[in-house]
């Protein structure tokens, strides 16, 4: 079994060896072992092909960046409806194609739901939940290495409630993945924006902090992001309603361009279908069922890796919650 405690202190520590450490299989989301640096080179090499075709011509990019169930699909299909190439996880759609590959042998194209679009295009990238190598994998960094431009990035940092965010981690995952690495790869993925902030600061990427909103303070708070990434004359109250489409995979999000997923990350209904942005859903705005204290994770024993979260979240934060 992985050491989670260890990965963890490597993270906080900054340990450059992070990137070193075999990261095991689980024959299903991750049918080799790998580490974070040979994957992230590989990838990184990928991407570099497709961007060499457009050195010429590359636009600004919206990054946004969040644990999985952050409510970042809802936000990015607001910029879709608001007229923005928006592009659903496609540097982690190639980390799960090289983690379902069964040989090193194989190289697979870039895919081509990768249309990056004149003058802004948009993508979102989680970390989580299946394997510890999607909550440490660091797609800012592996974009960087692919040659393109730290200039023309913006990063979008999200934030949600955590108890609403576990408690959908266990209603969508519980049947996938066991309970004690499930909620280990919950703190792994959050602890991960060390390493997606310090990738920022390092490049000199400005970044913004969102918080995923809802009911009438929505429409307030998407307003107040455009203005603050420089596109306010896209903001219309009217792209955050209406949203149409009842897709098992993509719900409401018809706006978004999905890359195809290799089939073991194929989940239906992952996307709940919603009327728009910042609308009750019974799913992402429940009150949690989860106890979100330190005894449910103590109780799979994650003791040590839910206080070096905590510790490490407070420090960044000024708060010390961590689940």
């Amino acid at each position: 079994m992985q050491d989670f405690e260890t990965l963890a202190q490597m993270v906080i520590n900054e340990d450059s060896q992070l990137g070193t450490v075999p990261l095991y299989a689980d024959g299903v989301f991750q049918k080799l072992p790998i580490t974070l640096d040979s994957v992230t080179d590989r990838i990184a090499e990928r991407l570099m092909a497709l961007l060499e075709r457009r050195a010429e011509s590359m636009p600004s990019l919206l990054f946004l960046w969040g644990p999985c169930r952050v409510g970042s699909t809802a936000l990015l299909n607001v910029f879709a409806e608001s007229g923005f190439q928006a592009i659903y996880q496609p540097i982690k759609n190639l980390l799960r194609a090289e983690l379902a590959q069964s040989s090193r042998s194989g190289n697979g194209k870039t895919p081509p739901e990768f249309p990056l679009t004149l003058p802004i295009t948009v993508i979102k990238e989680t970390s989580g939940p299946y394997t510890v190598a999607e909550c440490l994998f660091n797609p800012l960094e592996t974009l960087l290495k692919s040659g393109f431009p730290p200039s023309k990035i913006r990063l979008i940092v999200l934030a949600r409630e955590p108890g609403h965010m576990l408690a959908s981690w266990t209603r969508k995952w519980s049947s996938r993945i066991p309970p004690s690495c499930l909620y280990a790869h919950f703190l792994l993925a959050r602890l991960n924006e060390r390493r997606i902030r310090n990738t920022a600061e390092q490049a000199s990427i400005p970044v913004t902090n969102f918080r995923s909103t809802l009911g009438t303070e929505s429409a307030s708070a998407i307003k107040t992001l455009f203005e603050s990434v420089g596109i306010a004359d896209h903001f219309s109250p009217a792209r955050l309603t209406g949203w149409k489409g009842t897709s098992p995979l993509h719900g409401s999000f018809s706006s978004i361009t999905f890359p195809q997923e290799p089939k073991p990350f194929e989940l239906p209904n992952l996307h709940d279908p919603l009327d728009g942005y910042g609308v009750r859903n019974r799913d992402f705005y429940a009150p949690s069922d989860v106890p979100v204290d330190e005894e449910l994770f103590f109780s799979y024993g994650l003791e040590k890796l839910y206080r070096l979260t905590v510790e490490s979240l407070s420090d960044d934060r000024g708060t010390g919650t961590a689940g």
